[in-house]
């Protein structure tokens, strides 16, 4: 099972693909790129990309559920030690050209994401 969602995680990392039907302001954050997928055991598992979007699943990545941020910034990773601890990791393009570093972390398995400082 686990090289399974191994294999199969791996696919989704960098691809961008649709998710579902949404209104006009929803449709950014349903095809934004993935980057980043972690199971913290064979069900639950939370996977991160472009336009600050968590997706979590707890059914082993057959449904995905899309978590609210807060950010638009691109994530590029997410880990978590338990089921509700966890930290998600990217980076956020500034209007002079530059970027931030940005961490959010959450304590209740992602019903709410705070950024640090």
């Amino acid at each position: 099972m686990k090289a399974w969602i191994a294999a199969g995680c791996s696919l989704l990392i960098g691809m961008c693909a649709s998710v579902g039907t949404a209104s006009v302001g929803q449709e950014r954050l349903n095809d934004a790129c993935l980057r980043s997928v972690y199971f913290v055991d064979a069900q639950e598992g939370w996977a991160v990309g472009d336009e600050g979007v968590v997706w979590h699943s707890i059914d082993g990545g057959v449904t995905w559920e899309r978590q609210p941020t807060g950010t638009r910034a691109s994530l590029r990773a997410v880990h978590f030690v338990s089921p509700f601890v966890g930290w998600a990791v990217g980076r956020e393009e500034l209007p002079n050209g530059s970027s931030l570093g940005v961490v959010l972390a959450t304590t209740n398995g992602g019903l709410k994401w705070t950024r640090l400082a």
